[in-house]
């Protein structure tokens, strides 16, 4: 991982015990004789950095490694997935859920929020609690979607960012003393398209358009739900003066794994300023996995051209050099 990449990180996993929290009690414990087990987990990010995944390219062309989106020069102020997340405060949640072994009904769940003041130099978070002894499911999330939901075991978003997660099972013993540290794991994809042609003068949009988007996940996998026939995605980059004129424009979302044999139908469509469609590309299937980019490079915004198109040239005047060719009686 890269300084900038880990530095983001930093920002985020400094989660002590100053950043507020909430706290929800979802099942009534029953007065137990046995003390409660104090409990403290230390939360890390994993810095693993895997290869691209099914890199593919319209047409083919070299593609070089994807670096991170500040080294680019881009903005980091805001996520172009999810344009109402700062990137600033990348990761602003930290979901602490913790389930009896035999129960899909939270005991409790507890939600840390980065608060602007609570940066320190750390680069883990510490979950501290108490719990009866007992066998126990423990589930870790980190993301930054303000409104996500949940219900038992699933966790369903509004808006998909960057996103790590771990689940854990472990037996308590009375008179223990737990102390674990987890590794999260980033659990999106991110789909990205490069552009081999110019961003034209009167350009000025281009359209994603995603089906089967899983917009929930499984909370003791981390992979994304089956998802019904209404389940899409829409993204609209609209092109800035800067952008007009080049090349190698980058439009990309993220994306949790789908579930098992389930793939993303994408549809792109570039837009003039007057409303009419310059471009259309349909029908892109793609099966994003974790940690993983997947990038497609070619044409995203000329009208195409027919691979039978021919140019006909038709002389005004008449050509006064004729050819006498006797055909015979």
């Amino acid at each position: 991982m890269n300084r900038t990449n880990f530095g983001i990180l930093s920002l985020f996993l400094s989660l002590l015990l100053s950043c507020s929290s909430v706290t929800e009690e979802l099942v009534s414990l029953k007065t137990e004789a046995a003390p409660r087990i104090p409990v403290n987990f230390q939360i890390n990010l994993s810095e693993e950095i895997l290869p691209l995944s099914g890199t593919k390219a319209m047409p083919t062309l070299t593609v070089p490694e994807p670096t991170s989106k500040a080294g680019e020069g881009e903005s980091s102020d805001t996520d172009p997935s999810t344009p109402d997340i700062a990137t600033t405060e990348y990761y602003q949640y930290l979901e602490y859920i913790v389930y009896k072994d035999d129960s899909s009904t939270p005991l409790k769940r507890t939600q840390f929020h980065y608060q602007t003041g609570d940066v320190t130099n750390g680069i883990t978070a510490s979950v501290v609690d108490s719990l009866l002894p007992g066998n126990y499911h423990f589930c870790f999330l980190a993301h930054s979607d303000r409104n996500i939901s949940f219900s038992a075991q699933t966790a369903t978003f509004q808006k998909v960012g960057d996103t790590f997660h771990h689940y854990e099972k472990m037996n308590i013993q009375e008179g223990a003393k737990v102390s674990e540290i987890f590794t999260l794991k980033r659990i999106v994809g991110r789909i990205e398209f490069v552009s081999t042609d110019r961003v034209a003068e009167n350009l000025a949009s281009l359209q994603i358009n995603v089906e089967n988007y899983p917009y929930a996940i499984d909370l003791t996998t981390g992979i994304g739900l089956s998802c019904d026939s209404d389940s899409q995605y829409s993204q609209e980059d609209v092109f800035t003066e800067e952008q007009r004129g080049q090349t190698r424009q980058t439009h990309s979302f993220f994306s949790f794994q789908p579930a098992a044999g389930e793939q993303l139908l994408i549809h792109l469509t570039a837009t003039d300023q007057n409303g009419q469609t310059t471009r259309v590309r349909e029908e892109i299937t793609s099966s994003p996995t974790w940690n993983h980019i997947i990038r497609y490079t070619g044409v995203l915004y000329t009208p195409k051209v027919s691979e039978d198109a021919f140019t006909i040239e038709i002389e005004k005047e008449w050509n006064t050099a004729i050819q006498d060719t006797d055909i015979g009686k």
